[in-house]
């Protein structure tokens, strides 16, 4: 279920990238703290590496993300299914969709 949600969500990062842009560069931080504040947002969010593979096309690049941020291997198979699931989704989602 994970990668089917982390799927749809990574069709529309573009269009959020974007659109988050425009709002920080409207929102009154000081620079340095900004990164850090999209940083506890991105973070927020359940499938992360899912819809990072999705959104960039870099499912292998995911697992190893997640196997470095987690210093071990108990969630790479969960992990690999739910990247798996969200890059297929992404892929058939956004098939002839030109951003």
């Amino acid at each position: 279920m994970l990668g089917v949600v982390a799927g749809i969500l990574a069709t529309l990062v573009p269009v959020l990238f974007y659109g988050v842009r425009d709002a920080f560069r409207r929102l009154h931080l000081r620079p340095e703290l900004k990164p850090a504040v999209g940083g506890l947002l991105w973070g927020c969010g359940v499938g992360m590496a899912a819809v990072f593979a999705g959104a960039a096309h870099v499912p292998i690049a995911s697992l190893m993300m997640v196997t470095e941020m987690t210093g071990g291997y108990t969630l790479l198979v969960p992990a690999a299914l739910a990247v798996m699931v969200s890059y297929l989704v992404q892929r058939r989602l956004a098939h002839g969709v030109k951003w």
